[in-house]
């Protein structure tokens, strides 16, 4: 009786233990979202790629490389191309990555995500997801079977950044071509080169090489666990829209159904006098209006020399944010203030 007893322990022990390399693993929650790291091709010689019907286990399953970095939890939240995510798709996964942050078992959290809009949902999750925790987001230019696909490495730079004790309260990252960029600068600069996710001129905050993390910078602005933003308050979000400013005029500013709008003015967001009145007339029905820049990466400030006084006009200056990062920041904003001097403080420190 004795004896067997003694097996019966031995044979639990067994099945508990593990090797010292499993029982350091770092537990990472992936999420999906679809996009071209997660698609297939019709063939290896296309361009073209699908979205895949292949579960979330399916990116790291036989790749050992992967298996030996992290212990993974997998979860596919959307299968959709990026071009198709709204804001309600931005909440669920902030509440997603939110609550997984939250649980004690997780390290990190790494979505992969389609590049077209990636970086409009890493903003949005910097801004809202209350954590020091590493957050990572990675996608893919060309898709599996591609002869120079770039999604198996870049979803292992991204574990490798994600387990990584230096990427700890660096607001979300994201990994791409061996490279670590802040969700406030990344943007998308090509439509086809592999090094198409890339830094607004600020530069990127670090390298991926191997099993190197070499961090050299980060960002100083308000982000995560110091947001003024929590996605827990959130549940919907206003209608922000972006108006397109050309020589002599100004697209689609006279939309009623909005709360702000984001104007992609010329130079240093300079608006044509044409239209200011019909910016007036938004105003009027309680819309506010952010000045950003069209050109890639242009500051847009309001100073004694600038041409449009946004004091006077009670307008908004993006500072060196994009449009569409313009837009995620003044949705976030207006659904906790429609006060102008205060969105005027986020767009300065967030």
């Amino acid at each position: 009786m004795l004896l067997r007893l003694c097996l019966a322990v031995c044979l639990v022990s067994l099945c508990l233990y593990q090797t010292p390399l499993q029982a350091e693993l770092k537990k990472i929650q992936l999420i999906t979202m679809g996009g071209a790291i997660t698609g297939t091709q019709k063939d290896a010689l296309s361009g073209k790629f699908k979205l895949s019907s292949r579960s979330a286990e399916t990116l790291v399953a036989g790749n050992i490389e992967i298996l030996e970095l992290a212990d993974i939890k997998f979860k596919e939240l959307y299968n959709i191309p990026s071009q198709e995510i709204q804001q309600k798709h931005w909440i669920k996964l902030a509440k997603e990555v939110d609550k997984a942050v939250n649980d004690i078992t997780i390290d990190a959290v790494i979505i992969t995500h389609g590049t077209d809009t990636l970086e409009e949902t890493a903003y949005f999750l910097n801004l809202t997801v209350k954590t020091k925790k590493p957050i990572i987001l990675t996608g893919a230019i060309r898709a599996a079977l591609h002869p120079s696909s770039d999604s198996t490495q870049n979803l292992i730079d991204a574990i490798r950044v994600a387990t990584h004790n230096d990427s700890i309260n660096k607001g979300v990252l994201v990994v791409a071509n061996g490279k670590i960029i802040s969700a406030r600068h990344i943007q998308k600069n090509h439509n086809h080169s592999l090094d198409a996710l890339e830094s607004s001129e600020l530069g990127i905050l670090g390298y991926v090489h191997n099993e190197i993390i070499d961090f050299h910078q980060a960002s100083i602005k308000k982000h995560t666990y110091y947001s003024d933003f929590d996605i827990k308050t959130i549940s919907e979000l206003p209608n922000v829209d972006i108006a397109y400013a050309y020589s002599g005029g100004l697209s689609n500013i006279k939309k009623t159904a909005i709360k702000g709008l984001v104007v992609a003015g010329v130079g240093s967001g300079n608006i044509p006098m044409t239209t200011l009145k019909e910016l007036k007339k938004l105003q009027k029905n309680n819309i506010q209006i952010v000045r950003s820049s069209r050109n890639v990466g242009a500051p847009v400030y309001s100073s004694k020399g600038s041409e449009i006084n946004d004091a006077y006009l009670n307008f908004v200056s993006a500072n060196n944010l994009s449009p569409q990062k313009a837009r995620v920041l003044l949705m976030v904003a207006l659904h906790k203030t429609s006060d102008p001097n205060k969105i005027r403080s986020y767009f300065k420190t967030h």
